[in-house]
């Protein structure tokens, strides 16, 4: 494993590492009730929640557990949401959240379609899964713009899978 997350760049964003200093903006984002209720954990209550995610993530990948790469607005200092990427009984998953003002204005998009082409082609997976709530009407559609598709469904989660191309 390389010893540092890479920075991957996209028109609008940067794709980085987390760090201390991103507290704020974490908290900003992970706080919000009404964006984060499709989201597995509760929203962040505490300033101290938000530094111990922060230090979760950062030990994670010194681990091997997974990445989080903060999605930053370019040229802002202003982090805007995080992707996550674990590796789950031989499965690679992943997950995004983005602050609700950045919501339908094309940046999740923007991260999907980055990052799969970076797993893929970088960190040679041939297949990505991310599971959504069924009521997550958003995510669905962007999964699926992004090419993603289908595969299980149950009451409380539908799996969705994209393989590279």
């Amino acid at each position: 494993m390389s010893t540092s997350i890479p920075k991957i760049l996209t028109p609008r964003l940067c794709l980085r590492a987390l760090n201390v200093s991103d507290v704020e903006d974490i908290f900003d984002t992970y706080s919000d009730k009404n964006a984060m209720k499709f989201r597995g954990n509760p929203p962040l209550a505490t300033w101290e929640e938000a530094q111990q995610m922060i230090q979760k993530a950062i030990a994670d990948y010194a681990y091997g557990r997974s990445i989080r790469w903060g999605i930053e607005l370019l040229n802002q200092n202003k982090l805007i949401g995080t992707f996550l990427w674990t590796t789950q009984k031989g499965q690679h998953q992943i997950g995004y959240s983005i602050h609700k003002n950045w919501w339908r204005k094309g940046v999740a998009t923007e991260v999907l379609t980055a990052m799969s082409e970076h797993l893929f082609t970088e960190r040679g997976i041939d297949q990505l899964t991310a599971n959504v709530h069924p009521d997550n009407l958003g995510s669905i559609k962007l999964l699926e713009k992004c090419g993603f598709k289908l595969g299980t469904r149950t009451k409380d989660l539908l799996t969705f899978y994209k393989l590279s191309t």
